[in-house]
């Protein structure tokens, strides 16, 4: 297959999932504008592999691209047959609803109007339906359903589809001037790609740990796998096809929640705004208020800043040192260097020694990691926490935890429940966000229980039935989706669950604490189900996985080692009691959006606050604040602390709009975890913060790229706002225009030095720059990928994390081919098996016994090792003759490899000789 091929097919197949499975998409976010049209590839990607990986992790042999074509195709005969019967089923459009305001341009909140015209105009005949129609979910049919979407939004759906294109295509050709698989991660991550790629049951085995499976978060590897297995493309070529989906799905993602964002800001509720006199559908019924292309195209300021923007080093670093900081290399200049921003210092001698060098910690963002190209876990996370932020925004704009009706169309008897919240909130508020208009007289409504004629019901007490405290049939399915989606993140990349389950948590609250409301206990049944279903959905992937958390702890006082449960919390949880973040290293990475959250805060606080309050208790925070910094010799409480109380103030007085709420959430939330980092950090196998800081910094940067998005819109670019509001609006957005401009260096010289200045595009497959170097080596690999079946065991010699020689990794054969070796990169084994004792117990025996394989001459002996871990193959190349000591990276490795000839000639008197490369470099055995 051609690359040019292999690229259509993989495009296509993107696409054509995205579209198959969209109804199930459209019908979990009633509350988004746009109803997930720029969602649709990761979502998609979600819901096809989910099924197939669940019964392939239970240990059946499904992960194949046949029962993966099959399901795709299942479940879009499901969800569009189901969408085309309920549109054929629902009859006309009802008659628009004229009793609605708008508030645009007020500081109070818009009426989102669910429950009546927002979730689904099939829901309002659904009392009309009979027949098969019955058992279809309310919002699938009639005007408000997925065929009525894609036709009234198409515009909005190619600017987005386009967008995608353009991604992936551009990422593409970026990829093409440095393709190869080889430095940092690559070869652990193309292993774990390859294996899940060759096999057809979950979890994949280890490729450099010959008997057990990945002990990692390899679900991305298996959604990437799925793709390539579905269009036939090899997993070095799909391992850059991969990066190229998560860029665009990342970037496309960021741009549609920040649109969505937006639209709500302008003063329409789901799929209702611009309702006024004249309307809101066309004669045929089509509607004239779809998503809107001018909030689509503001949106691309948030998917700028997600996916592409860079932070201030290399700004700062040109402005230091010029023509210099340009020309730099790029491991040796601010390409690489950027992302090593934050140094720990002043490590106590007692625990580190007295001359404990200063530590760097990561500090990566999206765009680093997809020029430098690893195809890690937090970056194949990406776009779903994106899609996860999405969820959120719909669970606070629409909740699902409205009682309502329930399968078949009846009014479902906990509708009282639902009267009740509705009761609380005329009385909290004449203008909220959640209110629920009454239906015109004659209007009929299944799903509130009223009748023509009739007005509200009178409601029963909550909890008068155990049904009153569940939602309804849809709030219960967008729970679930919410769930698949966010319970995923833990075999993604585990850091992320908790981070984006609070986030879902908080929208479903926010709204009853803005009303000063108590925890509803139909609140608390909805979290229940919706953290049970987190764990229940992903049981495989937790029955099979080890957690890799905890390391050495800190000696605990003698007063605290008896407590219960304090020396285990201890191991998993450490205390930062070394020197603080300085706050010029904050603000390298964070002076855009931390400025931005001020003035937005700020602007938000100010606008809201009541008449004659003077700024007496903001002053006193904000010395409390830098008083505590400096007795704690810690910057950040200070610089984090004022964008968290701020958003603290602003949510606690309530009354903002949605999208004002939510991005005030994003920013404090993002802060919060900046400044945890500065108190805590989870032990691991570095026994530092190191890697907290990575995957933490890598969530706050999502978050606030989203909220620096729309708050820069919002506030600063609106022309139309300028005026109302005084001046400060030119400073404000010239300052946010600078720290723009400063955030493209990166992603222009920063790209320049990781191509060589786009000196010469390369083949896209991976593994195809070892063909010009080791020939023999390309064609001995291939012929193993090719050749050898699912779950042998490949011998070759062990080598170290991140060895390199000859342009080809350590342990290349496992990697590129997805085989299992009986021990590959042994570091990272340690880190993968850290919870493990009795398997960290196996890692060295079976490296010595490896080297005694290949190094004794006695035929016997190598049978009996080849007995012991069923080796099946043994492969003898350039590391097996020459060693790792000729140069390159790890040349001091020790690991295996450099045997006596007289070890390796034995092969020939008791194995098979299947493949000798032309250039008698290569040879691989079979067992007889």
């Amino acid at each position: 297959m051609s690359e040019t091929a292999a690229i259509a097919r993989w495009l296509i197949a993107l696409l054509l999932i995205g579209w198959g499975l969209y109804p199930f998409l459209y019908l979990a976010v009633p509350g988004l504008r746009d109803r997930g049209l720029t969602l649709m590839k990761p979502f998609g990607l979600l819901l096809l592999v989910y099924p197939v990986w669940f019964l392939a992790a239970l240990g059946l042999p499904v992960f194949t691209a046949p029962v993966l074509i099959a399901a795709g195709l299942l479940l879009a005969v499901v969800g569009w047959g189901a969408a085309i019967m309920a549109r054929r089923e629902s009859g006309p459009p009802p008659p628009p609803n004229f009793g609605g305001s708008r508030f645009a341009g007020t500081e109070g909140p818009p009426s989102t109007e669910v429950g009546v015209s927002d979730v689904g105009d099939g829901a309002r005949a659904e009392g009309r339906l009979s027949g098969y129609r019955a058992w279809l979910p309310p919002g699938l049919g009639g005007r408000g359903g997925p065929l009525h979407s894609l036709r009234s939004s198409w515009p909005y759906l190619l600017a987005s589809e386009a967008l995608f294109v353009a991604a992936f295509l551009g990422y593409v050709w970026l990829r093409g001037f440095n393709p190869e698989i080889l430095g940092t991660e690559k070869p652990m991550e193309i292993g774990f790609l390859s294996a899940a790629t060759r096999e057809a049951t979950m979890p994949p085995s280890d490729p450099w740990l010959s008997g057990y499976g990945i002990n990692y978060y390899y679900l991305g590897y298996a959604i990437v796998a799925a793709v390539a297995k579905i269009t036939g493309v090899s997993s070095s070529l799909a391992f850059n096809l991969g990066l190229a989906t998560v860029f665009a799905a990342t970037l496309t993602g960021g741009v549609g929640v920040t649109a969505n964002l937006l639209a709500r800001a302008e003063g329409g509720g789901p799929r209702a705004e611009g309702r006024g006199p004249k309307g809101d559908i066309d004669s045929d019924g089509r509607s004239r208020h779809g998503p809107r292309l001018r909030t689509l195209g503001a949106g691309l300021i948030g998917g700028y800043l997600l996916a592409l923007a860079g932070n201030m080093y290399a700004a700062r670093d040109i402005l230091d040192r010029g023509r210099a900081a340009i020309d730099a290399w790029w491991w040796g200049g601010l390409g690489w260097k950027s992302s090593r921003v934050v140094i720990d210092r002043g490590f106590p001698a007692s625990i580190w020694g007295p001359d404990a060098p200063p530590s760097e910690t990561i500090n990566e963002f999206p765009f680093f990691s997809f020029i430098l190209g690893d195809l890690h876990a937090h970056v194949l996370a990406l776009p779903f926490t994106v899609l996860a932020l999405a969820l959120a925004l719909d669970a606070l704009l629409v909740s699902p935890l409205r009682a309502g009706r329930r399968a078949g169309g009846q009014a479902d008897s906990s509708a009282g429940a639902e009267d009740v919240e509705r009761a609380e909130r005329r009385d909290a508020s004449p203008v909220n966000a959640f209110a629920l208009r009454p239906p015109p007289v004659g209007l009929r409504s299944s799903a509130l229980g009223l009748h023509p004629g009739q007005g509200a019901p009178p409601f029963s007490p909550p909890g008068g039935s155990a049904r009153a405290l569940l939602p309804s049939t849809l709030g219960l399915y967008r729970l679930g989706i919410a769930a698949l989606v966010i319970g995923a993140l833990y075999a993604l990349n585990s850091w992320d669950l908790p981070t984006y389950a609070a986030l879902y948590v908080a929208a479903l609250a926010l709204p009853l604490l803005r009303r000063g409301s108590a925890l509803s206990r139909r609140l608390l049944v909805a979290v229940g189900i919706f953290g049970a279903l987190c764990l229940l959905l992903f049981a495989p992937f937790y029955a099979n996985f080890t957690s890799l958390v905890g390391g050495q702890a800190f000696e605990l006082p003698a007063p605290l080692r008896a407590a219960p449960g304090l020396a285990r919390l201890a191991a998993i949880l450490g205390v930062v009691i070394w020197g603080k973040t300085p706050a010029d290293q904050f603000f390298t990475i964070y002076l855009l959006p931390w400025a931005v959250a001020l003035i937005f805060l700020t602007w938000r606080w100010k606008g809201g606050r009541p008449a004659g309050a003077g700024w007496q208790t903001p002053a006193l925070v904000a010395l409390g604040l830098a008083l505590g910094a400096t007795l704690l010799q810690m910057p950040v409480f200070l610089l984090a602390g004022l964008p968290i109380a701020l958003a603290l103030a602003i949510l606690r007085r309530g009354g903002a709009r949605d999208a004002d709420t939510f991005a005030t959430v994003l920013f404090g939330a993002a802060f919060a975890l900046v400044l945890l980092t500065e108190v805590f950090f989870i032990h691991d196998v570095f026994g530092n913060r190191m890697n907290t800081v990575f995957k933490v910094y890598y969530q706050a940067w999502t978050l606030l790229a989203v909220a620096a998005g729309y708050a820069i819109v919002r506030a600063l670019f609106d022309l139309r706002h300028w005026r109302a509001e005084g001046g400060w609006r030119v400073p404000a957005a010239i300052l946010a225009a600078i720290l723009l401009l400063a955030s493209t260096a990166y992603p222009i010289f920063g790209s320049a030095a990781r191509t060589d200045r786009f000196a010469e595009r390369q083949p896209l497959d991976g593994l195809e720059f070892v063909r010009a170097s080791l020939p023999g080596e390309y064609a001995g690999i291939r012929w193993v990928r090719e050749n050898v079946p699912a779950g042998a065991v490949v011998a070759e010699a062990p080598g170290c994390s991140y060895g390199e020689l000859y342009g080809l990794p350590h342990d290349r054969v496992s990697a590129f081919a997805g085989v299992s070796t009986p021990l590959g990169w042994v570091g990272h084994e340690q880190q993968w098996r850290g919870g493990s004792p009795e398997i960290l117990a196996e890692l060295g025996p079976r490296g010595a016994d490896v080297n005694t394989l290949y190094s004794t001459t006695d035929p016997a002996q190598a049978g009996r090792i080849l007995d012991h871990y069923g080796i099946d193959y043994v492969y003898v190349g350039v590391f097996e003759r020459r060693g790792y000591a000729a140069g390159g990276i790890g040349a001091d490795c020790r690991a295996g490899g450099g045997y006596p000839a007289a070890g390796l000639a034995k092969f020939d008197q008791f194995m098979d000789k299947v493949f000798e490369s032309d250039d008698g470099l290569v040879a691989i055995y079979r067992r007889r």
